[in-house]
């Protein structure tokens, strides 16, 4: 019997939830991006400055900033298809807001992915 394609996208219909960090490298992939971070401890989000109730503590959140250095365009194109396609996906889609200038955060809604603890 021959093998079904793999499903593609960051979101391919009909797959099943997948741990967080599976869907922030599929972003990463798909707009040339390098993950900064994913899961912190309350800790380590403390001392980065992070806000106390951070998706980052909950391995919903992930920070993204351009393999090429200075291709903020990149992070535009990323957030714009976020809004555009997949907002009911997202908690969070900061990029150019207060503390947000020099990365892209994206924190995956609650029940739409599972945590992950996979550090960055």
């Amino acid at each position: 019997m021959a093998k079904k394609p793999a499903r593609k996208g960051v979101f391919p219909r009909g797959e099943k939830e997948q741990p967080a960090h599976v869907y922030a490298e599929r972003i990463a992939r798909k707009f040339n991006l390098s993950i900064t971070s994913g899961y912190r401890s309350k800790a380590e989000n403390a001392a980065v400055g992070g806000a106390p109730n951070s998706y980052h503590t909950r391995g919903l959140a992930f920070d993204f900033v351009p393999q090429r250095p200075g291709a903020w365009g990149q992070l535009d194109r990323a957030k714009a298809w976020a809004y555009a396609r997949f907002s009911r996906k997202f908690a969070e889609v900061l990029w150019r807001v207060s503390g947000h200038y020099d990365h892209l955060h994206i924190a995956i809604a609650p029940g739409k992915a599972t945590p992950s603890r996979r550090r960055y």
